[in-house]
């Protein structure tokens, strides 16, 4: 069963007792916003490591998605290392998710399958 990031934040009433959600508030509004490569790039250790490990998963394979339908061996590559960095993160925390790491590692798959034929086609 996948677990929504959200689902485990704190109550509003709770907030005496709550973590400072403030970095996970704003990475999940980026992610809203579809600021993928902002959310990949938020680089900071708090309570909410596992949410933010599933933000980043999500946003690894959208921006893998994009690079993947371009031409450029860059760009391919690029696809290709997202696409491994959102398998790995899926993977992390409570937050899980299986259906992340199996569209990832498909991309990975078919992405990495084109740039060696690329290179190929180059010899």
């Amino acid at each position: 069963m996948e677990i929504e990031p959200n689902a485990l934040l704190p109550d509003e009433n709770d907030s005496k007792n709550a973590p400072d959600a403030e970095g996970y508030i704003s990475i999940r509004k980026e992610f809203i916003n579809k600021n993928y490569k902002a959310v990949i790039e938020y680089d900071a250790d708090d309570e909410f490591s596992d949410e933010i490990c599933a933000l980043k998963a999500k946003a690894c394979l959208m921006v893998a998605r994009e690079y993947s339908g371009s031409d450029s061996a860059t760009d391919l590559q690029k696809a290709i290392d997202l696409a491994k960095q959102a398998s790995e993160l899926s993977k992390r925390g409570i937050f899980s998710y299986e259906s992340v790491k199996s569209k990832a590692d498909e991309l990975l798959k078919a992405k990495a399958k084109r740039l060696s034929d690329y290179y190929r086609s180059l010899l």
